[in-house]
């Protein structure tokens, strides 16, 4: 066990849903964890070694790990898999802008629930916790298609559209409004524009437009 432990953590709060960002530089995991826990809405904590992520599963509940796929004593595929296998109440996230498909599609099938870029804005990444808090999985755009328009492993994605997804998408596509596509499936506009607000994250859309441009490179509409 790392003797000199590098760990940041934010404020408790109230809701005490736990974030632990682990990454191979402690100060993007400690930037990430002071600004997050300025909104005192997660209990937020930040490591650099896999040493210190197994600790602090050993010492207390964590909901959602952001796991740097370059830290510190990681080996690759190897930790992942541990890591998933030891913290089955935790959601895994791969945190990392290098994108290795063949990693990724690996660490999808063993129960991790996503890929988060490190470059991605705060607000986005606040958004993306809480569709993860939700329950829901979350992978890219980009990494979305490539799997997507990979029929041997398109199926296996966590992230993939469902039937309900793809059904409004075509509602959308075909230029009705959010009342009307409500009217449409037997319900009303208010929880159309609640399932649009999920929706378009798990997809990496910026709105309806990008959306259906998105569900047609993947060959759904």
């Amino acid at each position: 066990m790392n003797s000199n432990l590098n760990v940041a953590v934010a404020p408790k709060a109230t809701e005490e849903f736990c974030v632990l960002i682990a990454d191979e530089n402690l100060l993007v995991a400690e930037a990430l964890v002071s600004s997050l826990g300025q909104f005192a809405k997660w209990r937020v904590i930040g490591v650099d070694d896999l040493e210190d992520v197994h600790r602090i599963l050993a010492e207390r509940h964590v909901d959602l790990i952001l796991y740097g796929v370059g830290l510190r004593n990681c080996r690759g595929l190897e930790s992942i898999a541990g890591l998933i296998q030891r913290a089955t109440d935790s959601a895994v996230v791969l945190f990392t802008n290098a994108v290795d498909y063949d990693l990724i599609e690996a660490a999808l099938k063993l129960g991790a629930h996503g890929v988060v870029r490190k470059n991605i804005s705060l607000q986005s990444l606040m958004r993306t916790i809480d569709l993860l808090e939700s329950g829901e999985r979350y992978v890219p755009a980009d990494v979305f298609t490539a799997f997507n328009n990979r029929p041997a492993t398109a199926s296996t994605l966590p992230g993939r559209l469902t039937p309900k997804e793809i059904e409004i998408l075509k509602l959308i596509d075909s230029g009705l409004s959010n009342k009307a596509i409500g009217h449409e499936i037997g319900s009303n506009e208010n929880y159309v524009k609640m399932f649009l607000r999920r929706l378009y994250p798990k997809m990496g859309a910026r709105n309806r437009v990008h959306a259906v441009k998105l569900g047609k490179s993947l060959g759904v509409l």
